[in-house]
């Protein structure tokens, strides 16, 4: 860890994160944060809410990421998730700009995943170092599964590029493997702090992502979770 510190954003929260076992709570609802690549990584982070009283702590329990799929896969990865783990889904979370970015001609993300079932909730629109501000102070009280281990890389190495000809660290965040993720948790900061689910007791209730035809054979293969 400590040769990656350099240039990183969460080097001093990093250290700090609470990473636990077991964390699924059935009796909660499952919300979703997504980072929706184009043509790149499409991320996911599940979470749950947990209530003592006046305290409420957010848990990431899950993640999943793939590419080269379209809207249909990742609606059967939660179908399978509700089937074969009980998952009650409850909002998800996404950024801002998926009413504009076309999936198909004539047709957005937004209306593309509203039509499969997904309960959204755009993401507060923010400038990017805003958002990266607001998981500095969400990851000092998220709690994460120890089997999250895509987001763990994410949060030690989300980083600034680098201009090797002046030497310098430039504010602004490196396009690699990490920064989808990182991304992912910037949604689900900024949408924990400004729109938290207020509903997030699964008894009695089941949001049904609608299921469609496997793209794969082995659809579960994919899992990170």
């Amino acid at each position: 860890f400590e040769q990656s510190v350099e240039g990183t954003y969460y080097q001093h929260e990093y250290p700090n994160l609470k990473i636990k076992a077991n964390l699924y709570d059935e009796n909660l609802k499952v919300h979703m944060a997504m980072d929706l690549g184009m043509n790149d990584t499409f991320s996911i982070g599940f979470f749950q809410v947990q209530t003592h009283g006046n305290l409420e702590t957010p848990r990431i329990i899950g993640e999943y990421s793939n590419n080269g799929f379209g809207i249909e896969h990742y609606a059967d990865v939660c179908s399978a998730l509700s089937k074969a783990r009980g998952w009650v889904f409850g909002k998800t979370y996404v950024p801002h700009d998926i009413k504009v970015k076309e999936l198909i001609a004539g047709k957005t993300r937004w209306d593309a995943m509203k039509e499969h079932g997904f309960d959204l909730v755009l993401v507060k629109k923010h400038r990017v170092v805003d958002g990266i501000e607001a998981t500095r102070q969400f990851l000092k009280e998220v709690e994460i599964d120890e089997s999250c281990e895509t987001i763990r890389l994410a949060i030690q190495n989300y980083r600034k590029k680098f201009d090797s000809k002046l030497g310098v660290f430039l504010d602004a965040p490196l396009h690699d493997e990490h920064s989808h993720p990182a991304d992912m948790l910037r949604y689900m900061a900024m949408g924990y702090k400004y729109n938290p689910p207020q509903d997030n007791y699964a008894i009695g209730f089941r949001h049904q992502i609608r299921r469609y035809e496997p793209q794969s054979q082995n659809i579960t293969s994919g899992f990170d979770i």
